[in-house]
């Protein structure tokens, strides 16, 4: 049996209109489903509660990244239901990290004709993530980011977002311990990723897999304003860690940072905390998709 979770609110509606796709395309593989569709914001988590009780062997998450929040965070303890994503939100970063199509009934197709694979979740001070979680500029974009949300879709409303948050961004001040090694940094942006995109299809950490049983830290240097705007078009491609001056990557299996009025990202999700305690959880889901990580870590390796 599989449960379908939709969120109505996703893509301005999107994940609604298309429900009847992703119904015929299971009837048509003679595949049982049950739909549990979401009223109000916060029921997500309690839906997929239900799903696991209910014994379901895999769970559909119709929406966006902040919809796949949700659904994790209801989820992550059923470690043997495969999760399916139909990606309907306004970023759909995560399903960039899978190499999914575009198109969600497409990216739906794709998921049902490949094989299951354990992939890594991120846990934050007891909230699990399956993307990227992120400080400093990384916040203030996300709050400038909301006013376009309804307007545009894709990379769109996160650029304009960037171009607001810059004018007034402040850097970040954090004491890291990073598998024990502690260090002070002064920062622009610092993200904990498991996946490899943010903000609509910003490459935010280019070489991050998602069953490599370890973070990617992503630290940039403070940074002056004007900075910002020139390093934007490098940070889209993935390309600003090249600058070994300005950013640096470290791998990681648990993170520990320490600051004053500290805001945390989480998938989209944001979250003040006093301290953010970090740490990866090998092969904690089930994800279907081609593996096409798989072919990039080879090409890293062998490089």
């Amino acid at each position: 049996m599989f449960y379908i979770i939709i969120n109505p609110t996703s893509g301005q509606g999107r994940a609604r209109r298309i429900q009847h796709l992703i119904f015929d395309e299971l009837e048509k593989r003679s595949i049982a489903y049950k739909t549990l569709a979401a009223e109000e914001a916060g029921q997500i988590q309690t839906l997929v509660r239900q799903a696991v009780q209910e014994g379901a062997q895999a769970l559909v998450c119709v929406g966006g990244d902040g919809t796949l929040y949700e659904v994790v965070n209801g989820f992550a303890n059923a470690s043997g239901m495969r999760l399916y994503l139909v990606p309907c939100g306004t970023g759909n970063d995560f399903a960039r990290a899978m190499g999914l199509p575009a198109d969600p009934i497409a990216a739906f197709q794709l998921q049902l004709d490949s094989a299951p694979r354990r992939c890594d979740l991120g846990k934050m001070n007891g909230y699990y993530f399956i993307n990227v979680s992120g400080l400093g500029f990384d916040v203030q974009v996300l709050r400038a980011t909301e006013r376009y949300k309804a307007r545009f879709h894709g990379l769109l409303p996160y650029l304009l977002g960037v171009l607001r948050a810059a004018r007034r961004f402040q850097p970040l001040e954090v004491d890291l311990t990073v598998d024990g090694a502690t260090f002070h940094e002064r920062l622009t942006l610092m993200a904990v990723a498991n996946g490899q995109y943010i903000g609509g299809g910003m490459r935010v950490a280019p070489g991050a897999l998602l069953q490599d049983h370890r973070f990617d830290l992503i630290l940039v240097r403070a940074v002056p304003r004007l900075a910002i705007y020139l390093l934007l078009p490098l940070f889209m491609s993935g390309h600003f860690l090249k600058f070994h001056s300005v950013a640096r990557c470290i791998h990681c299996e648990r993170v520990l940072v320490q600051g004053d009025g500290l805001v945390v990202n989480l998938d989209g999700e944001l979250a003040p905390v006093k301290q953010a305690e970090y740490e990866i959880l090998p092969g904690a889901i089930l994800l279907c998709y081609p593996g096409l990580e798989g072919k990039r870590a080879s090409k890293t390796e062998g490089e």
